[in-house]
């Protein structure tokens, strides 16, 4: 019997996996991580990746500027907290609010072999202090 060989889909929500837990991973200290727009303090596990432009935008969905660990009430109940997220994206590095707005409007189809690659790529970063 033939192999089935895996979807563009599964490949895209295995990237969104290993990146969320890379995001998440990146800001861990002592096993806590803060909320990027409301500075909650919760575990790695518990925190979720927080986009400045939504997900949607596949240009800008795995861009690590535009990803930060935010507790699920800012990320969900509170629509990602845009307003307070941009102010701190530009505090940070000045012009980044500016190019992802920029960036979000390209058009970006991902290939399977792009998606394998990013997902190799995360999957053996090592996160400083592990």
């Amino acid at each position: 019997m033939k192999k089935k060989e895996k979807t563009k889909t599964y490949y895209k929500k295995k990237l969104d996996s290993v990146f969320s837990r890379y995001i998440r991973e990146k800001y861990e200290k002592d096993g806590k991580v803060p909320c990027y727009t409301c500075h909650h303090i919760g575990e790695v596990k518990t925190m979720q990746c927080g986009h400045f432009v939504p997900r949607q935008h596949m240009s800008t969905r795995w861009d690590e500027d535009n990803c930060r660990p935010q507790c699920y009430a800012c990320n969900m109940l509170y629509g990602g907290q845009p307003s307070t997220f941009a102010v701190r994206l530009d505090s940070e590095k000045r012009g980044t609010v500016k190019r992802l707005e920029k960036k979000r409007h390209e058009i970006r189809q991902w290939t399977i072999e792009e998606l394998k690659k990013e997902i190799e790529k995360y999957e053996r970063t090592t996160i400083p202090g592990d």
